[in-house]
């Protein structure tokens, strides 16, 4: 009996301690982190990069109508996914996005304006780039997440190089694959600075500086005319995602 008793709370054990989770709060009526609790989250995913998040929910309080509220934490849900997208945080493919509006018993809860994010540790992390190129077909475009740029500048940061050599090593990996590196910017339609054609070919430089064949890779810009996001766009998150560099699947 007592052999069953400990199997019983092992198993326990490293279920409370796989399963865990997160919250992060906003202001009333936000579905946007304000400045102390992004760099809070921000903070938090620096050091949760090999974590599986399986589950995120919003919640709301009681400010406001009802059917706002409901949607007000879907959209706070939502938010922190990208966030945690664009972080490079590993989201499980089936991981479940929803909001279930108002929670709180008072009208005012702050308690209740969060998002809860539920996730897995000690995950084995998986390059995302390598991940998304192993489900990608011709015509296929996927952004090229943690690559950034000096600003109004076509000159990557140190922190990228990472990012670039994990490219490299997927174009060396698979001889067949051949890419367009394409340069969006954000917040205006035209790129007056050439910003995107630039970035573009910062990437393009560095695959055939690595040794990847030209024949592979070409690049080139769209400026503001691709955006994924309206633009102007109305949070910094839009911006980001808008101002990006992403490569096509030719052929693979």
């Amino acid at each position: 009996m007592k052999k069953y008793l400990l199997l019983l709370l092992l198993f326990l054990t490293a279920f409370s301690y796989a399963q865990e989770q997160y919250a992060i709060y906003f202001d009333t009526g936000k579905d946007t982190l304000n400045n102390i609790f992004s760099a809070e989250f921000t903070n938090w995913m620096d050091w949760h990069k090999s974590v599986n998040v399986t589950k995120i929910q919003g919640y709301a309080d009681g400010v406001g109508k009802t059917d706002a509220n409901s949607s007000l934490s879907i959209r706070r849900a939502n938010y922190i996914a990208e966030l945690l997208k664009a972080n490079d945080v590993d989201l499980d493919e089936k991981a479940e996005i929803k909001g279930l509006g108002e929670t709180g018993k008072d009208k005012d809860d702050a308690q209740s304006r969060k998002v809860t994010i539920y996730f897995e540790k000690n995950k084995p992390k998986v390059n995302p780039l390598e991940k998304q190129m192993k489900k990608a077909k011709v015509g296929s475009k996927i952004p090229l997440s943690k690559l950034a740029f000096e600003r109004n500048s076509g000159r990557a940061l140190p922190g990228s190089i990472k990012m670039l050599n994990g490219l490299v090593k997927i174009m060396e990996d698979n001889p067949n694959l051949k890419i367009d590196i394409q340069g969006h910017i954000c917040c205006n339609l035209e790129d007056t600075k050439n910003l995107g054609l630039l970035r573009a070919k910062t990437v393009y430089n560095h695959l055939i500086n690595a040794g990847i064949d030209k024949s592979r890779v070409s690049f080139q810009s769209f400026g503001g005319s691709r955006p994924i996001y309206p633009i102007p766009e109305t949070n910094a998150l839009q911006a980001e995602t808008n101002r990006r560099v992403e490569i096509e699947i030719i052929s693979n």
